[in-house]
């Protein structure tokens, strides 16, 4: 079954192992997104209360438009390994930085929002 997919899909055998890797963590990427955007869901409603939540969605669709818009200009000027570092090196400060605010709830809950919003464009 397995040799009718890779065979289905145009994959030569010796891409196959390399195909499986990238595939892993691309699963193991989505799990971790779903788990840290129900933590993140579960400490806004929390702190903010589920009628509140609207604005919590308006918020990421705003941050996910910046992002978006922000991704394509950058990716447009730069080597495609510098503008990957680049996204990593900035997600990982910005995780950093929101620990500052973890007594100040909004503000690490904007911090957070931020980091996830433009780490997706990976």
């Amino acid at each position: 079954m397995e040799k009718n997919l890779y065979k289905r899909l145009g994959i030569l055998r010796h891409q196959q192992s390399r195909l499986q890797f990238m595939w892993s963590l691309r699963f193991f990427y989505q799990v971790g997104f779903v788990f840290s955007w129900t933590v993140l869901i579960a400490l806004f409603v929390g702190s903010f209360g589920v009628e509140n939540l609207i604005y919590f969605f308006l918020i990421d669709a705003g941050l996910f438009l910046l992002g978006s818009l922000l991704s394509t200009s950058l990716f447009l000027r730069m080597n495609l390994d510098k503008f990957l570092f680049g996204t990593v090196l900035a997600a990982c400060m910005g995780l950093v930085v929101s620990l500052f605010f973890k007594d100040q709830m909004a503000l690490f809950l904007t911090a957070i929002l931020i980091v996830k919003t433009f780490s997706m464009r990976l």
